[in-house]
């Protein structure tokens, strides 16, 4: 098509590198190397591939491939994370079913894209404070997950999906943010239904300070609204202040510690 316009296009040589008979795990490790360590890859896709590859690491011969990246297949991280998203994604009955916008999908009712939500879950779910890291959980935390989103929609979103920040990056890194601290609850019971998270959210949000108290009712997540100007340092300050709204007990006299 550029010949069309100029001829002396066809005179361009291009420099090229091509693997013959490559197996299926070559071709990926290769893709991997040449587009993290040489040109810039979507980071989606760069998810998808190391998840794949952790499923087969162990089953095939692998290629030698830079050590940060073979830390990165073998912890199984993204493999794991990528599991959640897809489950939340792909469930009907998930708060998430569509809204997460996942590699090289259109994702016409999507939110929020893959990688976002991928870098949230290991930034928060799979942080070594989080019980939920535990690969104990690895069959249930899907559905674990889903209870938690399931618990902070009805607790905060108030029928207008469409304008709630709370489906957006500041919701989703607030919430996974404070579920270090619900989940060491809900741990120590063994309980993770919905209406269990529900009750000890409601509870953190009835013992929040004047300052925060926004943040427990609809209209604050509303678009355009509070939530929507949050930089991560907020997001910071409003997820402790939940947090430790969550840890306060009621001791015999009733009085709040």
């Amino acid at each position: 098509m550029a010949a069309e316009k100029n001829p002396e296009m066809l005179e361009f040589e291009i420099p090229v590198n091509i693997g013959v008979n490559l197996d299926e795990i070559s071709q990926m490790c290769h893709f991997l190397i040449v587009n993290t360590t040489q040109r810039s890859v979507d980071r989606a896709i760069e998810q998808q591939i190391v998840a794949r590859l952790t499923k087969m690491i162990g089953l095939e011969k692998t290629p030698t491939m830079p050590r940060w990246i073979r830390r990165q297949v073998e912890k199984g991280e993204d493999a794991r994370a990528l599991a959640v998203a897809n489950h939340l994604n792909d469930d009907p009955a998930s708060p998430w079913y569509g809204k997460i916008r996942m590699a090289n999908d259109e994702g016409d009712g999507a939110t929020i894209n893959q990688k976002s939500f991928i870098t949230s879950l290991r930034r928060h779910i799979f942080s070594a404070n989080n019980p939920l890291s535990n690969p104990v959980w690895d069959g249930n935390r899907p559905m674990i997950l889903s209870n938690y989103w399931k618990a902070v929609v009805e607790l905060l979103v108030d029928g207008s999906e469409t304008q709630t920040v709370i489906f957006k990056t500041n919701g989703v890194e607030l919430f996974h943010t404070v579920s270090p601290t619900v989940f060491t609850h809900l741990a120590t019971r063994s309980d993770f239904k919905k209406d269990t998270i529900k009750a000890l959210l409601k509870r953190g949000f009835d013992n929040l300070p004047p300052e925060h108290i926004g943040m427990s009712h609809s209209e604050w997540w509303h678009r355009g609204g509070a939530a929507s100007g949050l930089n991560r340092g907020a997001i910071g300050k409003l997820a402790n202040a939940l947090s430790l709204a969550i840890n306060v007990q009621d001791n015999a006299s009733g009085v709040q510690l």
